[in-house]
């Protein structure tokens, strides 16, 4: 039989001096499997705060089924649709939800109006957003049956996930150039034959670099999911 695949993680984040309301959360919901979920709540403040608070609050909640990708979606939509109800102004919330069934060898995911995360092989420098073309639902809160498509693809070992915040490539320079996703694939593919969390750390040395600040004034999170036969050495998230 084929060797069993490891997933190894890392992450960084860089948060802004106003209230952030980007986030990240990996679930071990059942045997086997492995899921990942990314988001970007819009606005800053006590309100944005209050928001990403409730997603982590529901998010708890929903353990029925990780590898049903559009019913995870549908359910967080539904229950923050209706905790929403009640504010006075628009709150929502960008997000994408990627299950990685190891004993299935498949990663099943939906997207709710967020950017599609970079897939990137490690063996051949191929690179891609998987979402080119695929459908997917409206940002999380505004309508209460909004629909989810349910993707999937085969996990392959030697394959690097990519997930983010928009922060990453619309963090712009002072003459308002923004750094752009082409940029990010630039560099990531100079450094492939790297560890994954030196990868991680010269994007963002140079995205602050880009910026010409000491600091970035947006949220990002990046969250990086590397599946292989033996567990990589680096930290595990």
């Amino acid at each position: 039989g084929a060797e069993p695949i490891a997933l190894t993680m890392w992450n960084r984040s860089s948060t802004a001096r106003t209230v952030g309301g980007d986030f990240f959360s990996i679930m071990r919901s059942a045997p086997g499997t492995c899921s990942v979920f990314i988001c970007d709540v819009m606005g800053q403040g006590a309100r944005a705060a209050l928001l990403t608070a409730i997603v982590r609050t529901v998010l708890d909640e929903l353990t029925e089924e990780p590898r049903d990708a559009q019913r995870f979606m549908t359910d967080l939509n539904r229950r923050l649709t209706n905790v929403l109800k009640t504010q006075s102004s628009p709150i929502f919330a960008t997000a994408f939800y990627a299950c990685f069934d190891l004993a299935a060898r498949q990663i099943i995911y939906a997207n709710a109006g967020h950017p599609w995360p970079l897939v990137i092989s490690r063996r051949s420098g191929r690179m891609e957003l998987i979402g080119n073309g695929q459908k997917h639902g409206p940002a999380l809160g505004i309508f209460e049956d909004a629909e989810f498509p349910q993707l999937s693809q085969p996990m392959t070992a030697g394959e690097v996930w990519l997930l983010y915040t928009d922060g990453l490539f619309e963090t712009a320079n002072p003459a308002g150039e923004s750094f752009g996703m082409e940029r990010v694939q630039h560099i990531v593919g100079q450094q492939l034959a790297q560890p994954l969390s030196d990868v991680l750390d010269g994007l963002m040395r140079d995205l602050i670099r880009f910026t010409g600040q000491q600091e970035i004034d947006d949220d990002i999170c990046l969250l990086a999911i590397e599946a292989g036969h033996e567990p990589a050495t680096g930290r595990s998230a």
